[in-house]
């Protein structure tokens, strides 16, 4: 059996990590240790961890400063032991027991680098909100560039994958998520996608990014951060074009090359991009917002 290591980035995770961790061992998958990285947590977190620890030899976890998700996730990482798998989870959440044994299922039978799936919302008491949220998948780099369609915690991939993800450590990034997905759409990876939800997906007040929010609040989110001037896309594209370029068919790089540097360009140029179909998902809302945000230098 191939063996399948989760990783973990926890901070003051102490009111949920006790019933995500049960979970995890609980799966029907066998060969399975977990890998996690703290934080800089400050409540009892650490002693959580060391509990689980003397209590699961297969559990392993180290210390570090506050880097945030995406950055303390990129360290994880880099610093995971050698496993066939590696799966994200987060601290919050409950996973079904199938979970780890499904990704593997479909990354076999589709030859596939990187599994991901649907999820089920629920709140802090484990209500459910709502079941099977299935995000529109997105089939090119250029699609992912205007909406990384992945949620990082139903992610499973392989050990080529993560070679991949840790042979360049990017200044700027959005979440680890989008990252990694947008690399294995620029190295042309096999991507199977589970329709079928195998974890539920906590929202509560301390929630580091969550899905259960109205559309007047995405919207207001958007704009926000297209009038704040915050090029987080934007640093994530050129990240990707710093560290792959050299690996990338033409294909690949028609993507990525138009995008570097989008914002000195003038006002024509920038029309051709919004404009491209490239950069089309046939989701409205996304493609609206991406178009006034490269016209605005926001993208």
């Amino acid at each position: 059996m191939k063996k399948v290591c989760i990783l973990i980035s926890t901070y003051n995770g102490e009111v949920f990590l006790r019933e995500q961790l049960d979970s995890l061992f609980q799966q029907t998958y066998s060969d399975l240790s977990v890998f996690v990285r703290d934080d800089g947590s400050t409540d009892s977190t650490l002693q959580l961890l060391h509990e689980y620890a003397e209590k699961y030899p297969n559990l392993h976890y180290y210390t570090g400063e506050n880097l945030k998700p995406a950055h303390s996730f990129l360290d994880l990482m880099n610093h995971a032991p050698k496993s066939d798998y590696y799966a994200l989870c987060d601290q919050d959440d409950v996973w079904m027991p199938d979970k780890i044994s499904v990704a593997i299922n479909m990354l076999n039978s589709h030859h596939a680098d990187l599994y991901y799936s649907s999820y089920t919302t629920v709140d802090k008491d484990m209500t459910i909100l709502e079941k099977n949220i299935q995000k529109p998948v997105m089939r090119t780099l250029g699609q992912a560039m205007v909406f990384a369609s992945v949620t990082g915690c139903t992610m499973v991939f392989t050990n080529r994958l993560l070679e991949m993800v840790n042979s360049y450590l990017p200044p700027k990034i959005m979440m680890h998520d989008s990252w990694i997905y947008k690399i294995a759409l620029a190295m042309e990876c096999n991507i199977c996608y589970d329709e079928k939800s195998h974890i539920l997906y906590r929202q509560h007040g301390n929630n580091v990014i969550g899905s259960h929010k109205s559309r007047l609040q995405i919207w207001e989110e958007r704009i926000e951060r297209i009038l704040k001037n915050r090029r987080l896309r934007y640093d994530e594209s050129e990240s990707l074009y710093m560290g792959y370029a050299h690996l990338l068919s033409p294909r690949q790089l028609q993507y990525l090359e138009p995008m570097i540097g989008y914002y000195k360009k003038n006002i024509w140029k920038r029309l051709r991009i919004a404009f491209s179909n490239n950069y089309h998902t046939n989701i409205l809302n996304k493609d609206v917002l991406f178009k006034i945000a490269i016209l605005c230098k926001r993208y």
